[in-house]
């Protein structure tokens, strides 16, 4: 197991974390995914998101310890072999909730197929939000829930266990192959702005849309999810079966086009922080609808591996913050 990609700091203190487990050739195999995908020395990778609690030791060390955790590898389908684990009669659309674990067959790597590459924290509603870069989808989970719940398909506080209360961005993912209802091509970068006049009256999320391989400029994408003040996230308001919107609010082409990293955030003034992450890797201020208002060249030390400009992640600070204060100090 290693830890990977980004963590979330909760309001309690603990920390949710992203984590790969390697399950083996055989394992995967019964677990349904094509075994054509796999190569027999690698398996592939389980991705799950921990969450780790601060212990001080009694000789004033500190270690960490999981208090919860959710699998992917609990909430799988796949229709293609009877004869294996999550296999459902039917079609993947029919089951939303669930991830076709051979929904990605063609990915840049055999062992890494769904690449969650950040974990966001929606505080209101205890929930989780997760992005997959290679579903190319926005995901959802129930934080509400125990470890032993989150495994299933019941309990918690929206009685879904941890079963995807919400995706989006790419509805082939569960069956639907009309790409009115596909809006992302690889993802980063997941956050809700609260917002009380959207259109659901609760607020909208925000990301990163590399637009991987589609010959189109990577864009900027917020969004209003059917949203209900409790927490709820409903099915079918567009299209029967599809989970909406089926129009962003925002698309903001940002001149480039790059296939991997991302990052954006809408600040308190209205105004949207991102960056071209992976090309020269500038700051970039954007106005309220999206147009590039001004960019800052990074220090030299966020050349990246291929010696090119590389930024995962990068936090926007007013100069009147109390934490840019106590450093001036």
């Amino acid at each position: 197991m290693v830890l990977h990609h980004d963590i979330e700091l909760l309001p309690s203190g603990n920390i949710l974390a992203l984590l790969w487990q390697r399950r083996t050739y055989d394992e995967a195999v019964q677990a349904g995914r094509n075994p054509e995908s796999l190569e027999s020395d690698l398996g592939m990778l389980e991705e799950k998101v921990i969450e780790l609690k601060r212990v001080v030791n009694p000789d004033g060390t500190d270690s960490w310890e999981i208090v919860w955790q959710w699998s992917m590898w609990d909430h799988f389908i796949q229709t293609d072999y009877p004869d294996k684990d999550n296999y459902v009669e039917g079609d993947v659309s029919d089951y939303p909730h669930l991830i076709d674990i051979n929904y990605n067959l063609d990915t840049d790597t055999s062992i890494d197929v769904f690449h969650v590459n950040a974990v966001f924290y929606l505080e209101r509603y205890d929930q989780i939000v997760l992005t997959s870069h290679f579903n190319s989808e926005l995901w959802v989970i129930d934080h509400s829930t125990t470890t032993a719940e989150a495994a299933t398909s019941s309990g918690g506080k929206y009685q879904q266990g941890g079963d995807l209360l919400y995706r989006w961005g790419n509805a082939q993912a569960y069956g639907y192959s009309d790409e009115r209802y596909t809006f992302l091509s690889g993802v980063h970068d997941p956050s809700f702005v609260y917002n009380s006049l959207s259109d659901n009256k609760v607020g909208t999320f925000f990301m990163y849309d590399n637009n991987r391989d589609s010959g189109e400029n990577t864009q900027v994408i917020e969004m209003n999810p059917p949203l209900t003040s409790d927490g709820q996230y409903l099915i079918g308001v567009d299209v029967e079966g599809v989970y909406g919107p089926i129009k962003t609010m925002l698309q903001a082409d940002l001149g480039f086009q790059q296939d991997r990293l991302g990052t954006v955030k809408r600040l308190s003034s209205g105004e949207i922080f991102t960056c071209n992450c992976a090309g020269t890797g500038e700051a970039l201020w954007l106005d309220k609808q999206g147009k590039l208002m001004a960019s800052m060249t990074l220090s030299s030390n966020t050349i990246g591996a291929s010696n090119a400009p590389e930024v995962y992640r990068i936090q926007h600070y007013w100069s009147t913050d109390e934490a840019i204060k106590q450093i001036e100090k």
